[in-house]
């Protein structure tokens, strides 16, 4: 990802679906990313710490000198395009000019389509604007020729993946790594939360029986009687948090937990603490657990959309560990438990939009809390770790303004992992703190365009991470971040156009892939990160006219993309088993074995028509097949078969003008063209303002149709029945 861009993305959408914009605006804002992901880089980029700002015109224009150049400098100043797909937007003319500026000024960088209404018939395509269902050439035209549309979220509930999952896939797209990996680490987090949440509920076990306890102490004044009832109320604390963990233990996979009910309970235990402490009878350990639970509860409110309220959460959590720390200021626990609710409250500012300058104080406030503690204890490792997570959040705010500083802040953390690491070398986990920070100081390398230092950080850290694995053989967790560090070389190999090192590194990524799924075929997180490497190294080898060898991964990717499908118990992803056949036809094509090519798209049509029989829903990926069957088997030769073919996908899809032309082809080249000029004009009556015309399309073909052997006679008469300009 560029650095210097302004916003994450720029969401695209009709006035007329406003309240859907809203949502998807203020959920991509303040989804936490996994700290894990920070800073890894994909094949879109190196990944931010947090996926705001985006930017959406009702909220984020400011003075310009016209609405149009506000808009061009915000499509300029993002990352990515999303695109909120409704029947509306795919009327909008505002709407595809934003599509078709962004595709054509940045051709890499990353579009994503959101659907969010039913369409008529269920044909997806009726809520795609031209020029996201079409490529846009280098002279900015919207072309005829199909855009593959890798990802694709759909909200909706009964037709689509749902809002849970449609949100997914956005953050997926705009991350650059599989969805299951969102999905996955979403889940491991909530998870995490549970059992603190659980553990907090032991606060409110306490509280309501140290009530009767301190209750009892105010009644004797006797000293004895008074250390009795101390005793008694630390007892209380300790079983019932004891109690409650096992709980947490027992219910960590349960979902649906009643969040409103625990956060009652934590808002009662607040007042059960303030009012202890007013007669200074609070004790230490439940008001910890309290902060604990607090500082928990603020993540959790975040993630709910409810950003004031998180941030005072986290808030009233500091003030406890402040509290606690001026309390027992010798005692050195209580300030790192300060640094840690410093940090999460940081965490929060960022993600809720309270600004940069605000979050970055209460980074730099943990820093220096995380210095001092280390210059009072110079040997605690627990303490140095904290002093290098809090470098590194500071290397974080500041990486985009400041570079040079965020290396160095990112080396210095660096320093101390590695210090810890030679004090426990047989430690894996040591090691791998080590290879993160490795991978913040070559990400920001790579932002800066030193491609070369950059390549060799990452080495450093891959061979870093090949040694922590080796302590631990048996951690496949570690074995996979190995192929992740291989996946990073490569894509630093491609953009600097080490064609053949980036090929070696996506070669050893699939090795690693390819044992970690035989070993495990439940995994299926592990099958979506094959398909992955599979489509790195079948893709390289096509770049480097490798054609044969590309064949054979991409059947291998078929292969595993089908079985894939076959695992999935709900709502398998059907686009890898689509995007495969696709990859392979083209290659074939480049090939010129044209009726290879057609006896691949005749298998992909059998697999998406077999679908469709229990899967109304599939009706656009089906026409688009037979669309695509068409193609091929015109170029084979075949017109009568692409005639039958085009006529099908057009009974699916009657509004895809695309696939008319195939048909129109198909009728000139069986002799019919009076018959393929009267479909013409009929055709021509559904061309809409700013969208390719048919006789843009049917021009773009004769190129390819020259390059198959199509005889000029054929290509002339092509020219002659529909009155098109000589190519």
């Amino acid at each position: 990802m560029n650095e210097a861009l302004k916003y994450r993305a720029f969401l695209s959408y009709s006035n007329k679906d406003a309240r859907w914009a809203r949502w998807l605006h203020s959920s991509l804002e303040h989804f936490t990313i996994d700290r894990e992901l920070h800073h890894r880089l994909t094949e879109l980029g190196v990944e931010p710490p947090a996926l705001r700002p985006i930017f959406r015109d009702r909220d984020d224009f400011s003075a310009g000198p016209t609405l149009t150049d506000q808009t061009i400098n915000a499509l300029d100043q993002s990352y990515a395009l999303i695109v909120l797909c409704t029947q509306s937007a795919a009327r909008s003319l505002y709407v595809n000019e934003e599509i078709r500026l962004f595709k054509w000024r940045h051709p890499t960088r990353p579009v994503i389509p959101v659907i969010a209404e039913k369409t008529p018939g269920g044909l997806v395509h009726n809520c795609f604007p031209q020029a996201l269902q079409f490529r846009v050439n280098g002279e900015g035209q919207i072309t005829s020729e199909i855009e593959e549309l890798r990802l694709a979220a759909d909200l909706r509930a009964e037709e689509g993946d749902g809002k849970d999952i449609g949100l997914a896939k956005v953050i997926a797209g705009l991350l650059g790594v599989p969805l299951d990996d969102v999905v996955r680490r979403a889940e491991r987090e909530k998870r995490r939360r549970l059992k603190n949440w659980m553990f907090g509920l032991g606060v409110i076990t306490a509280l309501t029986l140290a009530l009767a306890t301190w209750a009892e102490i105010n009644r004797r004044e006797a000293v004895e009687q008074r250390r009795f009832a101390e005793d008694s109320l630390h007892r209380i604390a300790r079983l019932s948090n004891e109690l409650v963990g096992d709980w947490a233990e027992r219910l960590q996979d349960q979902d649906n937990i009643p969040y409103a009910f625990v956060i009652d309970l934590l808002r009662k235990a607040e007042a059960l603490v303030d009012g202890l402490s007013a007669q200074g009878a609070a004790d230490p350990d439940v008001e910890r657990s309290l902060g604990v639970a607090l500082v928990e509860l603020s993540s959790k409110l975040l993630s709910e959309r409810r950003p004031q309220e998180a941030r005072d959460t986290a808030s009233k959590a500091v003030t406890i560990f402040e509290r606690l720390q001026m309390a027992e200021p010798a005692e050195l626990d209580r300030q790192s438990d300060l640094i840690a609710a410093l940090d999460r409250q940081g965490d929060v500012l960022a993600a809720s939009g309270a600004g940069t300058a605000v979050a970055l104080n209460t980074f730099d406030r943990s820093l220096v809390l995380a210095r001092e503690l280390n210059r009072r204890s110079l040997d605690n490792p627990l303490y140095q770790r904290l002093l290098a997570v809090a470098l590194e959040k500071r290397g974080d705010m500041v990486r985009d303004t400041n570079r040079s500083e965020a290396i160095n802040l990112y080396r210095e953390s660096l320093a101390i992992r590695e210090k810890l690491a030679r004090a426990e070398p047989l430690k894996a986990s040591a090691k791998w703190e080590v290879a993160v920070s490795l991978d913040h100081i070559a990400a920001v390398e790579r932002a800066d365009s030193r491609l070369d230092e950059a390549v060799a950080t990452w080495q450093k850290s891959l061979a870093i991470t090949e040694e922590a694995q080796a302590l631990e053989p048996t951690n496949h967790n570690l074995r996979r971040e190995v192929a992740v560090a291989y996946q990073r070389i490569g894509d630093a190999e491609k953009a600097r156009g080490a064609l053949g090192a980036a090929l070696d590194a996506y070669n050893s990524d699939l090795k690693i892939m390819r044992g970690l799924t035989a070993s495990d075929h439940t995994r299926l997180g592990w099958a979506q990160d094959l398909l992955n490497s599979l489509f790195r190294v079948g893709d390289s080898l096509v770049a480097n006219s490798e054609f044969e060898q590309a064949l054979g991964i991409y059947e291998e990717g078929l292969g595993a993309a089908q079985q894939l499908c076959r695992q999935a118990i709900e709502q398998p992803d059907r686009r890898a088993v689509a995007a495969f056949y696709h990859q392979l036809s083209e290659t074939l094509i480049k090939m010129r074995r044209y009726e290879s090519a057609v006896e691949r798209a005749r298998q992909a049509t059998a697999f998406f028509r077999e679908v469709f029989r229990t899967h109304a829903e599939q009706r656009e990926r089906l026409s688009q097949t037979l669309g695509n069957d068409a193609w091929y088997q015109l170029l084979a030769g075949h017109p009568s078969e692409a005639l039958a073919t085009a006529e099908e996908a057009i009974g699916l899809s009657p509004d895809f003008l695309a696939l008319r032309v195939n048909k129109l082809h198909a009728l000139v080249l069986t002799g019919r063209s009076a018959a393929a000029a009267a479909y013409y004009s009929a055709s021509q009556a559904m061309e809409a303002s700013g969208q390719p015309h048919l006789a843009d399309m049917l021009l773009a073909d004769l190129a390819e149709f020259r390059k198959s052997g199509i005889s000029e006679t054929d290509v002339q008469s092509i020219v002659e029945a529909f009155q098109l300009p000589q190519p």
